[in-house]
């Protein structure tokens, strides 16, 4: 039988760390298992760092998310405050904006706004190019 954990501090089996990946990677007599180089791990904080790194996968999401809630606030601040409650996020989609409301009597009003709308958002430079905005009804869950 092998022994549990492995010795060797540079191997982990298994995918993952945890060590029922160790038990599910062992066949019945527990010599065949596959082995995996250690990965260290790391504190939250130097992964957030790693995040501001233009190709990481952390920056990535980060810049997206960012840049929707920027997208976000501008159409808010351009609607009545009581349609801006509503809309919980905008994304670009090529030439369109979508935005995503909470229930179907916003969405409903807002498809009424859109024709003064639309031509206040071509002024700003990061809808220059929409040349339609789609509506989205998603319920909060």
């Amino acid at each position: 039988m092998l022994p549990f954990p492995p010795r060797n501090p540079e191997y982990r089996v298994g995918a993952t760390v945890e060590n029922a990946c160790y038990l599910a990677r062992c066949n019945s007599v527990g010599r065949n298992f596959a082995k995996v180089p250690f990965k260290k791990m790391r504190k939250i904080d130097d992964l957030l760092k790693d995040g501001q790194k233009r190709h990481s996968s952390l920056g990535t999401l980060l810049r997206q998310a960012a840049s929707q809630q920027h997208l976000t606030a501008i159409v808010r601040a351009l609607l009545p405050e009581s349609l801006g409650r509503g809309i919980s996020g905008v994304s670009r989609h090529g030439p369109a904006l979508r935005l995503h409301c909470d229930d179907g009597g916003i969405a409903t009003r807002l498809r009424f706004q859109l024709p003064e709308l639309l031509p206040e958002l071509r002024v700003l430079a990061d809808f220059a190019d929409v040349e339609r905005i789609d509506i989205r009804v998603v319920p909060r869950r």
